[in-house]
């Protein structure tokens, strides 16, 4: 324990916070960790997604026009075919 910074052992001393958001704020918190084989897979995929819509707006097709209230993106589709 000596080798954590004072701040993320207060974290994970915090008895408002149930245990798996501890846990949450420790693997946030600490580089290095493993990930697990589910975790790598779905990052990827949100990685490949990210990719796509950020093509489909560079060439036109889609617009991010806002977000409503409760954090949904409001989208339009220019050219049709999204």
């Amino acid at each position: 324990m000596a080798s954590i910074p004072n701040d993320i052992l207060q974290t994970l001393r915090n008895r408002e916070l149930t245990p798996e958001k501890r846990l949450i704020a420790y693997t946030m918190l600490v580089p290095g960790l493993p990930v697990s084989p589910a975790h790598a897979l779905a990052w990827q995929s949100n990685l490949e997604l990210g990719k796509r819509i950020k093509q489909l707006i560079d060439d036109g097709t889609l617009a991010i026009t806002g977000m409503d209230k409760n954090s949904v993106l409001c989208i339009n589709s220019i050219s049709g075919g999204v």
